[in-house]
């Protein structure tokens, strides 16, 4: 499933789970984390991909 959004009509947002293909999932990888702002304090970020809170 993706997610598309008026304000970034350029990105397009996989969900997580939803990918069929493990050889896909395997060869992509995110560029960017949303919604930090409600991350779990014991989940790090990503260190290669750039984090954003959110609304």
């Amino acid at each position: 499933m993706t997610v598309s959004a008026g304000v970034m009509p350029e990105m397009v947002s996989f969900k997580a789970g939803t990918l069929d293909d493990q050889d896909a999932v395997e060869s992509s990888k995110p560029a960017m984390q949303i919604y930090n702002k409600y991350r779990p304090t014991w989940c790090d970020g990503l260190a290669y991909a750039q984090q954003k809170e959110g609304a």
